[in-house]
């Protein structure tokens, strides 16, 4: 058997942070219509604000997407995964090592058409040779 490939703006049930051009402005948090997302920011030493911790419970989410659209440094994407189900309210709470970029955890296209471009052609069950 083989998995089918998404769409490439799907909104999977996650999502994916890149901290290096996270710039703290906390608009993602603000855009949320459910207050999912909690960030707490401080100032470091050359007076930059930096990201003390970021949570997101994805229980809540409605993955509607305003936060990745609010950000303005492209720094939060909507996930590319669908299958995350848990037994466990409290595996539902992300933290910022949680959301990180990884090899697992890969942007979707949604609201950024530089990484649409790259994401494989959708594949359909109608277009399969039997």
């Amino acid at each position: 058997e083989e998995r089918l490939t998404i769409s490439r703006r799907a909104r999977g049930n996650e999502l994916v942070w890149d901290k290096d051009a996270c710039i703290a402005c906390s608009l993602c948090a603000k855009a949320c219509p459910h207050g999912c997302i909690d960030i707490v920011t401080s100032r470091d030493e050359n007076k930059k604000l930096v990201v003390d911790k970021l949570e997101v419970d994805m229980g809540l989410c409605i993955f509607c997407g305003l936060c990745v659209e609010a950000c303005p440094k492209e720094s939060l994407f909507m996930g590319y995964a669908y299958e995350r189900a848990s037994y466990r309210r409290q595996d539902l709470v992300l933290s910022k090592e949680d959301l990180l970029l990884s090899d697992k955890r890969q942007p979707s296209g949604y609201a950024r058409p530089k990484i649409e471009a790259t994401l494989p052609q959708q594949t359909l069950l109608l277009d399969r040779d039997k």
